[in-house]
């Protein structure tokens, strides 16, 4: 999606340190981070020889999802995102069901379509175009990987790239 004049312009890398910052951690080149998944430094000990600086993942996350629903109440519209699976994947289900929580959590509108495995690829070229003239949606992700009887470049190019108003 081509971003219009009248969209907020996401954080720069400077503001987003700087509410970082004020919310008890710090951005760090990538190269200086280590991400502990335990709240508990004795499972996950830091070598005193390293030069990184240890961040709250989890945190950080939650501090760009705030932000982003403030800039999204700003808007005159409600982004939507439609996203469609084909197949059972378990691990593009897990990862659909995130898309889908992320968004509510962000303030989107969101559209999961899942299609059995043997939806033909025209099927699914019919419904994208469907979505893509809906109002609704301006972004849609079809989840890879699709079956073998699909051809995925044909199914990615029949997006349109909206330019909202």
């Amino acid at each position: 999606i081509s971003p219009p004049g009248n969209l907020p312009q996401p954080p720069t890398s400077a503001a987003l340190a700087q509410t970082c910052r004020t919310a008890d951690f710090e951005i760090y080149p990538i190269e200086k981070i280590i991400i502990r998944k335990s709240g508990n430094p004795e499972k996950h000990p830091v070598k005193e020889n390293v030069s990184a600086q240890l961040i709250n993942g989890q945190q950080i996350a939650k501090s760009i999802r705030n932000h982003i629903r403030i800039q999204v109440k700003r808007l005159d519209f409600k982004p939507g995102l439609a996203v469609i699976q084909i197949g059972t994947d378990s691990a593009s289900t897990v990862y659909v069901n995130d898309k889908q929580k992320d968004c509510e959590r962000a303030g989107f509108h969101s559209e999961v379509i899942r299609l059995p495995s043997n939806t033909l690829q025209e099927k699914v070229i019919d419904l994208i175009q469907q979505l893509n003239l809906s109002k609704h949606i301006h972004g849609i992700l079809v989840q890879m990987p699709m079956p073998n009887h699909i051809d995925e470049q044909i199914v990615i190019d029949s997006i349109f790239q909206k330019v909202l108003k």
